[in-house]
């Protein structure tokens, strides 16, 4: 449904998920991860919508925001069993967890390569 939804907005050819999600744990202290893009080269070329699914409550740890970065940075705590869908070829990170762990599972909806 997430998918959907954001491919309503941005009509992206998608052919669905190609890639397994990955489950992600993010354990205090932890360095998150650093700012980057989903697709790329490779395997990677034909992500086209990133979908962040939060397993557990933002008040069983301290920091883990997702953060954007359009024209400033911009940070959202995700409340547990929502899923957040937004273009892979957007900036992003996950914050430092600097208590309690952090769990979320990531996929990527495919089609062909940006041109």
């Amino acid at each position: 449904h997430a998918a959907r939804t954001a491919n309503n907005q941005y009509d992206f050819n998608l052919v669905g998920l190609v890639e397994r999600p990955q489950l992600l744990r993010y354990t205090a202290p932890s360095q998150g991860y650093d700012w980057h893009l989903d697709v790329g080269l490779g395997d990677t070329s034909t992500r086209k919508i990133s979908i962040s699914l939060a397993l557990n409550d933002p008040e069983e740890y301290e920091g883990g925001q997702l953060s954007f970065f359009l024209e400033s940075k911009q940070s959202i705590d995700i409340p547990q069993g929502t899923a957040v869908a937004f273009p892979s070829f957007m900036s992003h990170r996950v914050e430092p967890v600097t208590k309690g762990e952090r769990w979320s599972l990531v996929c990527w909806v495919s089609g062909q390569p940006f041109r």
